[in-house]
């Protein structure tokens, strides 16, 4: 019996799911647990609990065990008290470590979960831990249990002796430059296992808003950080060791920014194309360490190299994303489907088809891949392989001929069972002899008398018409990137009762006329095909909308448009078209919006919020005087560059001033115009039009 496939990541979701993801053929399985889904079933945490067994925490205090090989769950045992929330998870051999929101560490016993039937079970032993704050991040190491987060201290206890409560407790930073106390944040905590060290992210300095990565060595007597590197201005919202010695670590942001850093060298290491929105979750390979992933709010599970410095996989789990976990032994695949644009992956790629010979391996598809699958292939190869994109190939036509050869026959349920059955042999013995080219004499004469007769002839390469389809896209879509699945219907040719005449072309013939004497002459030879008839079939097409993509960017199918008799069936064009948005406006890289203030705000000063595309909040204030049609630039808050997403236009806000409609007091005036003193100002009429003059 064949051995069922167990897949090799695990993503725990907001809505309460765990999904199984195949790398191979990029797809994912919803498991639920006993109960239907509920709000309070929001999956905050899961680990391994032994071989084969992953353990997921759920917001209502719950915890459940998932057998990965019979892809179903136990029945859910409560954990936490009521109103309680985990934090952090961690298993020891005989124990399961949580930590709580509310600062509370518990320890239970594995073997009693596993085994007792209860509903609830009761911890062996618990510690509450001083906090003025919620706790964000907890991990295990050993015996030891680190916690941190928001007015909570990064603190250690020992599990072993938990009663004895806080063994180890950090030491806040001194002020900054400008003596401003920095707040005691740690969203995110890693424990390298050869070492003893802590690291964890915070705030930086106040004075640029910067964040920090930051190196703790409990065994110094000094309780401050080691080592702090800072890096952007956003929130640093998760943590991943990539090594035992605690010398290399990935951080990724609230922004989707995802960065490589060696502490050895106080700086950057590499920086990764991120996500569409905040990272909550990384976990490297147990077998390969140069490879980790990453989940998050835009609803995508990202796989990277770290090696070649590049993402390798991108897929779509449809819900925000909150915990990930990576099997030892998972399988990681190099995904055809991604890193379009870059050279290398592309002549990689090629030197991997085998054309004909194995359609499966050509398409990047597996042999039970459904047709659907294979049509998706088919067009994403065909956007990259179509020879007006590689005129510098010599062999690019030969290649798509082959691409199209595969699509056509894996894509026909009758052709597919023979091409499986005796490969490309069979299909051609199928459609009978190749075209008759005049044997030895169409040769001789071919060649001869080309130039006279024009050779052996055949119809000039025809191509169905180009069809464009407009596709409606919001600016949430166009900033964080979407799947978008369009229905539409296709035409296409499928055969009817009955022959025709097709592949026409004019040959060289040849007639004896006597001894030594031989006649030259041109005849039109037809093969023999099955009728053909233009049907009408309704076809689902997913569109990836990336992020940066703009009004009128034109997403190209090759072979999906209007088809052609005996001939290439024309392309798609899908034409983005941006409808209005209540708040922003779109013009390049940059986004304008409109903020009406008071006249007392204008003179006064103002600080307001105002909520971006993907859900972040982006402050704007100013202390100074502000005039109406005063324009405020806000860097790195427009719309991601298509090309590189880790950089932004500006978000432009252009001031109004709502002028108050009561009438003032004589007196209310003169004391305004005591304040003001503009006496020097006079009224001045000018073209403003054609000669526009500087604000006074």
């Amino acid at each position: 019996m064949k051995e069922k496939y167990r897949p090799g990541i695990y993503v725990g979701v907001e809505t309460g799911m765990l999904k199984t993801v195949e790398l191979g053929r990029r797809t994912a399985t919803n498991h639920f647990g006993p109960n239907e889904l509920q709000a309070d079933q929001c999956v905050q945490e899961i680990a391994f609990a032994r071989e084969r067994k992953v353990l997921v925490a759920m917001k209502n205090g719950e915890a459940k065990l998932f057998d990965t090989e019979k892809s179903e769950f136990d029945y859910p045992k409560k954990l936490l008290d009521d109103e309680q929330e985990w934090a952090g998870l961690g298993l020891l051999e005989d124990a399961i470590i949580g930590a709580t929101g509310n600062a509370v560490v518990k320890v239970w016993e594995k073997k009693e979960f596993e085994e007792s039937s209860e509903e609830k079970i009761a911890p062996k032993a618990e510690q509450t831990i001083k906090s003025a704050g919620k706790v964000r991040a907890g991990k295990v190491r050993r015996k030891t249990m680190v916690i941190g987060g928001e007015s909570t201290q990064l603190q250690m206890v020992d599990l072993e002796n938990l009663d004895k409560g806080v063994v180890w407790s950090a030491k806040n930073v001194r002020p900054d430059k400008l003596q401003l106390h920095i707040p005691i944040n740690f969203p995110a905590i890693a424990l390298p296992e050869k070492t003893e060290t802590i690291a964890c992210t915070s705030y930086g300095s106040l004075t640029n808003q910067a964040h920090e990565l930051r190196i703790y060595d409990p065994r110094q007597v000094q309780r401050r950080p080691i080592k702090r590197i800072e890096w952007g201005t956003y929130p640093i919202t998760s943590l991943l060791s990539m090594d035992e010695e605690g010398q290399k670590y990935v951080v990724g942001t609230a922004r989707g920014k995802i960065a490589l850093f060696d502490i050895r060298f106080d700086k950057k290491f590499l920086s990764f194309k991120g996500a569409a929105g905040s990272i909550r979750s990384m976990a490297q390979h147990p077998d390969k360490e140069n490879i980790f992933c990453a989940v998050g709010l835009d609803r995508f599970l990202h796989i990277y190299d770290a090696k070649i410095k590049k993402k390798i996989h991108k897929v779509y789990l449809k819900s925000p994303l909150n915990r990930v976990l990576i099997e030892k032994g998972a399988k990681i695949e190099k995904d055809t489907e991604e890193e379009k644009e870059e050279e290398e992956e592309r002549e990689a790629e090629k030197v991997a088809l085998a054309g004909r010979e194995n359609c499966y391996k050509y398409l990047g598809v597996s042999k039970s891949e459904t047709t659907k699958k294979i049509k998706s292939a088919y067009r994403k190869l065909a956007a990259k392989m179509h020879p007006d994109k590689n005129q510098d190939d010599p062999s690019a036509n030969e290649k798509f001929q082959d691409l199209a050869w595969c699509h056509d026959v894996l894509s026909d349920e009758k052709k597919r069972k023979k091409y499986d059955r005796g490969g490309e042999k069979a299909i051609n013995e199928d459609n009978g002899a190749e075209d008759f080219d005049g044997g030895m004499f169409g040769g001789m004469f071919g060649g001869m008398f080309g130039g006279m007769f024009g050779g052996q002839q055949r119809e000039e390469h025809r191509k169905g018409d180009l069809v464009v389809v407009p596709l409606i896209v919001t600016l949430e879509e166009l900033y964080n990137g979407a799947i978008i699945d369009m229905t539409r219907t296709k035409r296409s040719y499928r055969e009817a009762p009955g022959q025709r005449d097709c592949n026409c072309r004019v040959e060289m013939r040849q007639k004896r006329m006597g001894m030594g004497q031989f006649q030259i002459f041109q005849e039109q030879v037809c093969d023999k095909c099955p009728n053909m008839k233009l049907i009408s079939d309704d076809e689902d097409l997913e569109i990836e909308i990336e992020r940066g993509m703009d009004h009128g960017h034109s997403i190209e199918y090759f072979g999906e448009g209007e088809p052609k008799l005996d001939g290439e069936p024309g392309d798609l064009q899908v034409i983005l078209r941006l409808v209005n948005h209540p708040l922003f406006e779109r013009k390049g890289h940059d986004l304008y919006t409109n903020l009406t203030i008071s006249l007392e705000d204008a003179l006064t000063g103002f600080e307001t919020t105002i909520k971006h595309l993907d859900g972040h909040i982006v402050p704007v204030k100013r202390s100074d005087i502000t005039w109406a049609g005063f324009k405020m630039r806000i860097k790195n808050e427009g719309m991601p560059v298509l090309e590189d997403n880790t950089k932004f236009g500006s978000l432009i806000v252009t001031i109004d001033v709502a002028f108050p409609k009561k009438q003032l007091s004589e007196e209310q005036k003169k004391v305004i115009s005591e304040i003001l003193s503009q006496s020097d100002v006079q009224p001045d009429f000018y073209n403003g039009i054609k000669y526009p003059k500087k604000r006074l």
